[in-house]
């Protein structure tokens, strides 16, 4: 997205929210939504931004027209519910003794969330107790899916400059 084009988005938010920017300099505003949202595309930023003055009765910050996007490109997120059936399934098709096989039928992000929570233990959890196995599997889920959606909202240039850091802070 260029200059030119986060104009176009500011005063579609400022057209539709009158009192927003209110003494607020122009140039400065621009440069900052500028370079925080150059990185995507400028019809995707437009569709989350029309989404926002749809349903929102402030306008739109930032981080909530990244958030939307995000959840514009991926549709079809599992929820941590569906997530947690898919490892009953798994459990149930390929049991104790075929763990690689079931891990390798679950899309990654549930695959992890069952490594931590260890193979072994989901298949040996007791029927009448599979509740708080449940729940321990639906925080893990949540927080690592949080984590993994904060982390892609990030624009690549941010992504790449935390990894570096954090490549450097780390123990050798």
């Amino acid at each position: 997205m260029d200059k030119q084009e986060t104009m176009v988005i500011l005063a579609a938010i400022k057209a539709a929210y009158p009192n927003a920017f209110k003494d607020i300099d122009a140039e400065t505003t621009v440069n900052v939504w500028h370079r925080q949202l150059s990185d995507l595309n400028t019809r995707l930023v437009a569709a989350a931004v029309d989404a926002l003055i749809n349903t929102n009765k402030f306008p739109p910050a930032i981080s909530e027209i990244r958030e939307r996007v995000y959840q514009i490109t991926h549709p079809g997120e599992l929820s941590a519910d569906e997530a947690w059936g898919m490892t009953l399934e798994a459990v149930r098709n390929y049991g104790h003794y075929r763990q690689t096989e079931g891990l390798a039928s679950l899309p990654e992000r549930v695959r992890k969330v069952a490594e931590w929570m260890g193979w072994d233990a989901l298949c040996m959890a007791e029927t009448d107790k599979i509740g708080v196995e449940r729940g321990q599997f639906i925080k893990l889920y949540n927080a690592r899916s949080e984590r993994e959606k904060e982390h892609e909202m990030l624009p690549a240039s941010l992504r790449e400059m935390i990894g570096q850091i954090s490549q450097k802070l780390l123990p050798r």
